[in-house]
């Protein structure tokens, strides 16, 4: 289950199409509300993800993992907090 979550997001951000089923979901307007993505080598890129969505923070970071944000907490926290205070 978890592959074809995985699979279908991928799909999603790289072509604004969603299949469900036998439905095809389209999405023809990026979602407006700001964004700010913490990017790891090997996620979407940001001109991909830019046009599902607003993004007003990129942050590459350096290292990775199966759940990277979990190993770098302070450098999240700080992302995050620098995200709102704008």
């Amino acid at each position: 289950m978890s592959f074809l979550f995985y699979a279908s997001a991928y799909n999603f951000l790289t072509s604004g199409s969603l299949e469900v089923g036998s439905v095809n979901v389209r999405s023809t307007t990026a979602i407006a509300n700001p964004t700010s993505q913490y990017a790891f080598e090997g996620d979407a890129q940001r001109k991909r993800a830019e046009r599902l969505y607003n993004i007003q923070r990129w942050t590459p970071m350096e290292r990775r993992g199966h759940f990277a944000p979990t190993e770098e907490p302070v450098a999240l926290a700080c992302d995050i907090a620098a995200f709102f205070a704008r």
